[in-house]
Formats: C-alpha cells, sequence, structure tokens
C-alpha cells in the first residue's frame, strides 16, 4: 500500500492486490470524514500502472485524491478486497498523519 501526499490538503492511496486467478471484483477504501458522522466509502479502480510481467498482483488507486484533515488531527481508512465469490478480506485500519508539527515545550 502506497499512501502519498498530492498536492494541497490532499491525499492519494494505490493499493497492490494479490490475485492469482484476478477474481478481484472490487477493492473500497472506507475512511474516516471528519464531516460526515459516518465513515465514506470510496471505489478504487484499477491502476495502469501494474507491470506486465507482475501476473498475481493488480495495483488499484484512488479516482481522484481525498482531502486530508487540515487540523492536525490524523487520517484513518482501511481497505476492503471482495473477490468474485463474494468473500471480504477487510485490512487493518492504518493511519496517515499528513503534517509534522514541532515538538513545542516549555524548558525551565
Amino acid at each position: 500500500m502506497v499512501t502519498t501526499p498530492s498536492g494541497e490538503d490532499k491525499i492519494d492511496i494505490s493499493v497492490l492486490v494479490s490475485d492469482d486467478e484476478k477474481e478481484t471484483v472490487s477493492v473500497v477504501l472506507e475512511w474516516r470524514n471528519r464531516e460526515n458522522p459516518n465513515n465514506d466509502e470510496v471505489s478504487l479502480i484499477l491502476a495502469e500502472i501494474t507491470p506486465e510481467s507482475v501476473t498475481t498482483a493488480r495495483w488499484w488507486k484512488l479516482p481522484k485524491p481525498l482531502p486530508v484533515p487540515t487540523d492536525g488531527s490524523v487520517f484513518r481508512y482501511d481497505i476492503q478486497v471482495t473477490d468474485a465469490d463474494g468473500l471480504v478480506v477487510i485490512s487493518d485500519y492504518y493511519r496517515f498523519y499528513p503534517y509534522a508539527y514541532p515538538n513545542l515545550s516549555v524548558v525551565s
């Protein structure tokens, strides 16, 4: 999985899904949107960056970058992969800290 800042206050996420039979039906990113009390879901699309020599895995990416929190909070998300049989695999809950703040403490 690759998480990268993309422009002003945006994040782009790509996921490499290992799939021997290429039966992955959907890859969904569920993320915590601070503007919405519920989590938002975004369907990922197949990326064109998968090399032809790789036969057991394909890259999936966001259709467009998502906004990151500008208040210093963390961007939280997980990935849900569904195959042709309807089986769902859910990743761990990931956290991305878009901003690094200095440690300002009072010293005597």
